[in-house]
């Protein structure tokens, strides 16, 4: 954080006036920042009272828009219980297609083994004959 670069004084380009408004407007305690050659969005009042990145916007600095979307895709205070639900739902999604899956295979599986068994004329449980003794007991 050596080339943190804090824009806000002397001339600044639109598009950086723009996506520091959307920031404002998300939330006023965030500022943006640039920390070498990555923008990087900045707590204003983070550990030990000073600025501290929060989240990475890359090498190029997206539109105003697409900022907003990120932070609140991101935000786990404002919405956390949401995200919980989505990631519980694409969990669920991904365990029902890996269940299928399975199945599939077992099926698969089990078919080949039959026709193993088949084509080598033996039995899937060998049958073990053992011959009376002739004593009862």
């Amino acid at each position: 954080m050596a080339d943190l670069w804090l824009p806000g004084t002397g001339y600044v380009p639109s598009y950086i006036r723009n996506a520091m408004k959307a920031l404002e407007e998300y939330d006023p305690d965030l500022s943006l920042a640039r920390d070498g050659d990555q923008w990087v969005i900045m707590l204003n009042r983070g550990p030990e009272g000073r600025g501290f990145p929060v989240l990475g916007l890359g090498f190029d600095l997206p539109a105003p828009e697409e900022i907003k979307r990120r932070l609140h895709q991101g935000d786990t205070r404002r919405r956390g219980r949401e995200i919980v639900a989505e990631v519980d739902r694409h969990n669920e999604a991904r365990k029902k297609s890996l269940r299928g899956a399975v199945r599939d295979g077992a099926e698969e599986f089990a078919d080949a083994l039959s026709t193993a068994y088949h084509i080598k004329k033996v039995h899937a449980t060998p049958r073990i004959f053992v011959p009376s003794s002739g004593k009862d007991t």
